[in-house]
């Protein structure tokens, strides 16, 4: 279903304006590309259909990623930062227990995840993150920087939805059932969605793509101190 053929079932269905169903549109596809699926993370054509590489500076701790920091892909949140050779040191004055999980990227590539903390982009502020207990040092091509990139933006209905097609009809459904809502009053669509109709889309877009696959590194491993 294109994008045009979405907004034409749905003005017919509720009479309303084609600016408030552009906006509930891109709600809902946002809210879809909210969790870290396979299809959500970007890959990166230039790194070997890898995600990209983090550059890095000595002593720089906490990194930014306004649109157009990759040129593939805009950063709407940072799911792991993974490393096959960093070897660097630990900050002294961070103190942090993390979970530690290894990365097999491409082919059973292993990746160790470094500890860091990230924060979401927000319509007005990009996304960040920042190292937890290490000094990254001065690098570009140490760091795999694993990302769940930004949807694009429906202005139009010549801009077609960024979810697999096989999904549409959810898509239409979802934007049915919040419509209601408004209409009447009602939220109980809300919680159907979220737990019944998005899930099964979230499953399929995970499922169907494994060039990165992460596991449990051993319980000695999981905790990073300060020294």
């Amino acid at each position: 279903m294109t994008t045009k053929e979405m907004l034409t079932f749905l003005a017919a269905k509720s009479n309303e304006t084609k600016p408030v169903l552009l906006s509930l549109l891109n709600e809902v596809v946002n809210f879809v590309n909210s969790k870290n699926t396979q299809q959500a993370i970007y890959y990166d054509s230039a790194n070997g259909g890898l995600p990209p590489f983090l550059v890095t500076a000595n002593n720089v701790y906490r990194y930014t990623f306004p649109d157009g920091t990759y040129a593939g892909a805009n950063v709407l949140k940072t799911i792991a930062i993974a490393s096959c050779t960093f070897t660097g040191t630990q900050r002294t004055r961070f103190t942090q227990r993390n979970r530690q999980n290894s990365y097999y990227l491409g082919a059973n590539e292993g990746a160790t995840e470094i500890p860091m903390t990230q924060l979401d982009a927000t319509e007005s502020t990009p996304a960040e993150l920042t190292f937890s207990n290490i000094n990254p040092g001065l690098s570009t091509s140490t760091f795999y920087h694993v990302f769940i990139k930004k949807p694009v933006v429906i202005t139009s209905d010549t801009v077609q939805i960024p979810i697999p097609s096989k999904h549409h009809l959810r898509i239409r459904q979802c934007c049915l059932m919040l419509l209601r809502d408004e209409k009447y009053g009602d939220l109980s669509a809300w919680e159907y969605i979220e737990q019944k109709i998005v899930p099964m889309i979230w499953y399929d877009m995970n499922s169907s793509n494994t060039r990165i696959q992460s596991t449990q590194a051993p319980m000695k491993d999981r905790e990073y101190s300060g020294l």
